[in-house]
């Protein structure tokens, strides 16, 4: 027999026998009364309203101390470990399949720690292992491409070599961002931010981007912080800002609205660009998905994988709407910021 199923049955033996004790006190009260009028005195009616009523809030009090209690804070530690709180250990009490459930649930926290680690430092090692030989690449490249003595030919392959590696170093860090995502089963939203400033500061660090292009920044941008994870989240406002300025039509308006409505934050981003086909859209958020017929290859087609996938695991949505002018505007809303 189970161990659970023994303490069960041993506490509704305890149980009655404690309750019995009270048909005693009964017994005992109606003194002389003739056994024939036990069932209709006042003592017998009080008598089993309480003999009932113990033995229920005896047998409550025991299944929430075995049973209710214990399950409980199983539901509140696994709601934590959702949320990317690896930092638990519950305690363990007894040797039933509660405690051997619990038991299980700290091993899993532990190798999900674990795994979180191992995560961390393979995508940091394999960054640095990457970057460093396109840096040397690059570097060399640029010392062959300052030599005056060289032809105008060399000159032109040597820059199309620098904005190769550009290239290349650029898929690699989208490519270790994603797989950094894909591998991260728990999202921690721990950061308290304010989201409007993420989308400034990224706007002054490619400043020189939209004003060579002419274009015109629409802003409507709410202040209030938030509780999740900043990291994720930067990289969808940048890469859904990059991706206008990229496609944008020049001397055209990017619109950037941000919004809290009922504890749901509402990012919106517009641009006039090139025509994408309401067929393309789903494949959008696919990985290259610049090679569908109607999108100019002028990147990876990372990005917006990478906003697929942040936005998906924070339980968030993100809509595409197009016309047949050329505009696109991208809306994420992402629930629970609070």
């Amino acid at each position: 027999m189970k161990q659970l199923s023994v303490k069960i049955i041993g506490t509704l033996f305890l149980v009655f026998f404690i309750v019995t004790l009270i048909p005693r006190t009964f017994f005992f009260l109606m003194g002389d009364t003739p056994p024939s009028e036990w069932l209709t005195s006042n003592h017998f009616f009080y008598g089993s309203i309480i003999i009932v009523g113990m033995a229920l809030i005896l047998f409550g009090m025991a299944m929430n101390h075995l049973v209710v209690k214990r399950v409980k804070e199983l539901d509140n530690a696994s709601k934590q470990v959702q949320e990317g709180h690896f930092d638990l250990h519950i305690p363990e009490h007894g040797k039933d399949e509660i405690s051997s459930l619990v038991q299980s649930f700290n091993k899993m926290i532990d190798a999900l720690k674990h795994n979180e680690y191992v995560n961390r430092e393979f995508v940091k090692n394999f960054s640095h292992e990457m970057k460093t030989p396109l840096a040397i690449i690059r570097g060399y490249t640029e010392l062959l491409h300052s030599q005056t003595e060289h032809t105008f030919e060399v000159k032109e392959y040597t820059q199309i070599i620098i904005e190769e590696l550009d290239h290349l170093n650029q898929m690699a860090s989208q490519m270790l961002i994603l797989s950094q995502v894909d591998a991260q089963v728990f999202i921690k939203q721990e950061d308290q931010f304010v989201v409007s400033e993420q989308i400034r500061n990224h706007l002054l660090r490619t400043q020189f981007v939209w004003e060579e292009k002419g274009l015109v920044l629409q802003l409507e941008l709410e202040d209030f912080k938030i509780q999740h994870n900043q990291e994720l989240l930067s990289h969808v406002w940048r890469n859904l800002i990059d991706n206008a300025m990229k496609y944008a039509t020049p001397h055209t308006p990017i619109e950037i609205e941000l919004h809290q409505v009922n504890q749901t934050l509402r990012f919106c981003i517009s641009n006039q660009g090139q025509i994408i086909h309401k067929a393309d859209v789903p494949a959008l958020f696919h990985s290259f998905a610049n090679q569908l017929p109607s999108i100019h290859p002028k990147g990876h087609g990372i990005g917006l994988s990478i906003v697929k996938k942040i936005v998906d695991k924070v339980h968030g949505q993100i809509e595409v709407h197009t016309d047949e002018l050329g505009k696109i505007e991208f809306v994420v809303t992402i629930p629970n910021v609070i």
